[in-house]
Parts: structure tokens; C-alpha cells; sequence
């Protein structure tokens, strides 16, 4: 859940013209990363 206020804060920073899309890009990607290792721990501790 806190992953996705950092994706949140870093659109409003785009928005406001405080950061570039290739910060924002970069947060998503993080983002898609994280999501993507927990679900994996997940299923390996569900097997």
C-alpha cells in the first residue's frame, strides 16, 4: 500500500512540474518490480 502513495506523490510531482516522466517511470517500475517479488514469495510459500 505505501508503494502506491510513492507512485501517487510522484504523479502529483510530475503534475506540479517538480519532477520528470522519467522519474515517474522509474517509480512504476520499482512498483511493478515489488509487486511482482512478493506475489512469486507468495506462491512459493504457498507451495
Amino acid at each position: 500500500m505505501i508503494k502506491l502513495y510513492e507512485l501517487k506523490f510522484a504523479l502529483e510531482s510530475l503534475w506540479d512540474g517538480k519532477s520528470s516522466a522519467e522519474d515517474l517511470q522509474t517509480i512504476a517500475a520499482d512498483l511493478r518490480s515489488s509487486i511482482w517479488k512478493l506475489k512469486l514469495l507468495e506462491w512459493i510459500l504457498s507451495q
